[in-house]
């Protein structure tokens, strides 16, 4: 073995924690959840049979058949029924084929390990089913479904992609044009030498780090009908208005929290951006005699371009995919965005196939957005 054959190996050797944990918590989901994407997969019927119960305290319950054995067995069969015991008496579905596969079940076996106590305390569904039905189990395995591109044609039709989809492209457009703004502006009052610098710095940089979770239940109560902006318009005269229930406010109320929160991280980058340019530039300018508003657009934001680039993509990255704001404050659809509809979609209506194939064109929607910012903005000043 050659020199930069070894040197070659003990790098990917070394490297192999990095790249096994890139592979196993970033490229394995990517794939996965692509995959989801082109199936009907549903985690809530995937669960439905992992219930568990006590199946002595099911069967005395709806027969009155006892662990004891005080009951005959062929007594205790002809009040039985499996499929009327898991369709009416554990209130699930069955199709027509699980229906049919029930007729197998082996009653005889399990009220007989019943009387035996083997079957004291709470077991699966899944695994009662599994005991009982042998070759016939298989129809109760819960599998996903190739749809193809069903769930992608969906989307065309769906006025909840579309709604959610704007509300998050304007969400992207305001929130990410006002914050950088304000944050270049906070950095140029900052990066001044004069006395309370860096309290103003500290003041307007905790938001950033503070729980999310945390500012959205202090602005729920901030924009309540009885809160404290209400009461500020009550003082002029102004009615009441109910924020975050009214879907003209709503919106608009999360982005002027989102604004709040995030100016203030992004103000450290201009600062440092500020602090790196050339002190001769300004010094030049001033012995020119160019005017405060000329060597700012001219010089300061021509300088500041490298940082304006990742503000802008890092900002519209993180305001196209907000969720936990909107998940606090916005109690109705029509305001909700793209990640919350996501959200809606996989965990409460348990169609996690379209879920995963709203995370996908959502992905490639946020790659064109971030190669068009790159390709617009020019990452260097001259």
């Amino acid at each position: 073995m050659n020199i930069k054959t070894h040197e070659a190996a003990w790098g990917y050797i070394l490297a192999f924690p990095v790249i096994a944990g890139v592979l196993l918590f970033l490229l394995f989901p990517i794939v996965k959840g692509l995959w989801l994407g082109f199936t009907d997969f549903n985690p809530l019927a995937s669960a439905s049979f992992n219930v568990s119960l006590d199946l002595g305290e099911e069967l005395n319950l709806q027969y009155g058949i006892t662990s004891g054995g005080n009951m005959e067995t062929e007594t205790a069969m002809e009040l039985f029924d499996a499929a009327e015991f898991i369709e009416y008496g554990l209130a699930m579905e069955l199709s027509e084929a699980q229906r049919a596969a029930l007729a197998f079940f082996d009653e005889a076996a399990m009220l007989q390990d019943l009387a035996a106590g083997k079957l004291d305390g709470k077991l699966s569904l899944e695994d009662i089913l599994e005991l009982y039905l042998k070759d016939h189990y298989e129809l109760f395995r819960y599998k996903a479904n190739m749809v193809g591109f069903a769930n992608f044609r969906k989307m065309l039709t769906d006025q909840y992609f579309w709604i959610t989809l704007g509300n998050s492209f304007m969400f992207a457009l305001v929130v990410v044009t006002i914050q950088t703004f304000v944050a270049v502006l906070l950095a140029v009052a900052a990066n001044g030498k004069g006395r309370g610098a860096h309290l103003f710095k500290v003041l307007f940089f905790i938001p950033s780090i503070t729980s999310s979770a945390a500012i959205s239940m202090i602005f729920w109560m901030l924009y309540s009908k009885p809160g404290i902006i209400n009461r500020l318009l009550g003082v002029f005269g102004v009615q009441a208005v109910d924020w975050l229930n009214n879907t003209t406010t709503a919106l608009p109320s999360v982005m002027a929290l989102n604004i709040w929160t995030t100016a203030g991280f992004f103000m450290i980058t201009f600062l440092a951006g500020l602090q790196s340019i050339p002190e001769e530039l300004y010094e030049s300018a001033a012995i020119e005699g160019a005017s405060p508003a000329r060597v700012f657009f001219q010089i300061t934001m021509p300088m500041l371009r490298p940082q304006i680039l990742y503000v802008v993509v890092m900002g519209t990255i993180g305001c196209l995919q907000v969720f936990d704001q909107v998940y606090f404050l916005i109690p109705n659809m029509r305001n909700a965005t793209y990640s919350f509809y996501i959200y809606k979609s996989a965990f409460q209506y348990g169609n996690m196939g379209y879920a995963s194939a709203l995370a996908a064109v959502f992905m490639v929607i946020i790659l064109i957005i971030t190669a068009i910012q790159r390709k617009v903005i020019r990452e260097t000043a001259y």
